[in-house]
């Protein structure tokens, strides 16, 4: 997947605009976290709060009806095929919170990448495309640290620009099972 130089730069200028450290004060929960910290990070990377991300999508099973945090509309319209579980600021991602976030992913129609975030760590899991399983692989295909923004980040966050998977999600995705299949 060829990277688009203008995104990369739009992404790296829409970041230095974000006042982290100013943000990190008042991430003191998940919801503040989530709307003070990612939901402006997804919009650096193209998506509308409005007509791009849904919020809190029913992705239960059973009795308990649970819902994912955030959805993000690529090409569908309707469906998410991205599902974002956030956590508080600071908290440590564990393989609890990745099978929190593989639970939603399962019961997401048409899902394809699932993303587990505290707002600084972004840990990327996709499913396996070969053995057409709906669940996650249970080690992330990317890790982004945004403690350290530097070319590499800016140019990883670039595959995921709303423009970048219109034109090649299908693209993406057989790179991520590429990677998947280097793991072994």
């Amino acid at each position: 997947m060829a990277l688009n130089k203008q995104i990369v730069n739009a992404i790296k200028k829409s970041l230095s605009k974000l006042d982290i450290p100013n943000i990190i004060e008042k991430c003191n929960n998940e919801a503040q976290t989530r709307l003070y910290l990612i939901e402006p990070i997804i919009e650096v990377l193209g998506y509308s709060r409005f007509d791009d991300m849904l919020t809190e999508i029913n992705a239960g099973w059973g009795a308990k009806n649970d819902r994912a945090d955030i959805g993000l509309i690529v090409k569908d319209k309707k469906n998410p095929e991205i599902i974002i579980e956030c956590k508080t600021l600071n908290k440590r991602l564990t393989d609890k919170e990745a099978s929190q976030l593989n639970g939603y992913f399962i019961n997401t129609k048409n899902s394809k990448i699932g993303i587990l975030t505290n707002g600084l760590e972004w840990r990327f899991y996709a499913s396996n495309l070969a053995t057409k399983s709906s669940n996650l692989f249970e080690i992330p295909f990317l890790v982004l640290d945004f403690n350290e923004l530097n070319d590499e980040l800016y140019e990883q966050l670039s595959k995921f620009h709303r423009s970048s998977l219109i034109m090649s999600l299908n693209d993406l995705l057989e790179e991520i099972q590429e990677i998947y299949f280097m793991f072994g």
